[in-house]
């Protein structure tokens, strides 16, 4: 709401899929748009702003790998999301991120529908090199050490908010983004400025730009509203996939705004 009044727009920016994210406690929280699949899917009230699937050959690929070893493996589209079975590995993932089972569904619907992102369970360093070679057209992003985000290669969630900064005319150096995980630090590389909040793994700690927090989320919001309202017009890009743990605002001790500022534009 404090951000709205300042005439900011906020965006979130997450791995999840729509049906995924109407289970979160968010339901509150009015975004602008919604930049889902770790960037795949983007879209708003209006409806779809950018959509980026996977190249038939490697989703063909996939499917008959995924059936040949029986593995499970979520496959999403932009209305749906479902996996082949459901397995102690799936359960444990699913678990550990708060988030149920997902729906059984018929993955060779792969074939003729456009599929933005899969997900295979139950990987290891073999099965994700071979899993690699048959989708030249793809990347990774590891998650949990039992389960793996397959994205295209030119995707992402920088490419996701490049599109939805162009549809708002929104220039890249008036973004700030928050978040947690690996999936977050191609947003880091893209955003302004990049806070990785106090729950964030050491990789996205160690990502360029990215400042460490431990602060309450309402004082990192106030902190949010003050600098970026009179410093810039207008910011976009806010990726909240974590908890709202206590952060460390550089400055934020002094009480001085702009001594905060100024650190945190390594002035």
């Amino acid at each position: 709401r404090l951000l709205k009044e300042k005439g900011i727009l906020t965006f979130i920016a997450t791995g999840r899929h729509l049906s995924e994210m109407r289970d979160l406690p968010i339901q509150d929280l009015e975004f602008d748009a919604c930049i889902t699949l770790n960037g795949q899917y983007c879209f708003n009230k209006e409806g779809m702003i950018y959509g980026l699937p996977i190249e038939q050959t490697d989703i063909n690929n996939i499917i008959n790998y995924v059936d040949t070893n029986h593995m499970p493996c979520i496959f999403v589209e932009d209305e749906l999301m479902y996996i082949n079975f459901n397995n102690e590995v799936v359960e444990k993932v699913q678990k550990a991120i708060s988030t149920p089972l997902p729906e059984l569904g018929d993955i060779h619907r792969g074939y003729t529908h456009p599929i933005y992102q899969v997900i295979p369970y139950d990987t290891n360093d073999e099965r994700l090199k071979e899993i690699k070679e048959l989708m030249p057209h793809c990347k990774e992003t590891q998650w949990n050490p039992q389960a793996v985000d397959i994205i295209p290669a030119t995707g992402g969630k920088q490419n996701g908010i490049h599109e939805v900064l162009k549809y708002y005319s929104i220039d890249q150096s008036e973004t700030m983004s928050f978040g947690d995980g690996k999936n977050d630090i191609d947003m880091f590389d893209y955003t302004e400025i990049s806070v990785a909040m106090g729950n964030a793994e050491d990789d996205v700690k160690k990502a360029k730009k990215a400042l460490i927090n431990r602060f309450i989320y309402a004082a990192l919001v106030f902190c949010v509203v003050w600098i970026v309202g009179i410093v810039m017009n207008l910011i976009s890009g806010i990726g909240v996939t974590g908890n709202n743990n206590v952060t460390d605002v550089p400055g934020a001790d002094t009480g001085s705004w702009k001594e905060c500022w100024k650190k945190i534009r390594g002035k």
